[in-house]
């Protein structure tokens, strides 16, 4: 018996976390797991600093929360922190 595997990731280079963000908050059932994982797996490979650059430009704090419940690590939890901070008028 061999085990089937999922098709290989999007190119990194196409894909952005404002084209995630929409298929993860729409998503049900499996279809949302399947998309969060999509989300996890752009903060661990994508670029640190492109990723903070993106979450400047996110104003729905629900796609901030989404990050945060990804799993955002070390300096892109504390970037989506700061825009949490900025929308919220405290900074």
């Amino acid at each position: 018996m061999t085990a089937t595997r999922g098709s290989p990731p999007v190119d990194m280079d196409r894909m952005r976390l404002k084209d995630i963000l929409p298929t993860v908050r729409e998503a049900q059932g499996v279809g949302r797991l399947v998309a969060m994982q999509r989300l996890r797996y752009y903060l661990a490979a994508q670029n640190m600093l492109v990723v903070c650059d993106e979450v400047k430009t996110i104003t729905d704090p629900k796609d901030l929360n989404l990050i945060i419940g990804a799993g955002a690590p070390g300096h892109i939890y504390y970037a989506v922190l700061a825009q949490k901070a900025y929308l919220a008028g405290v900074v």
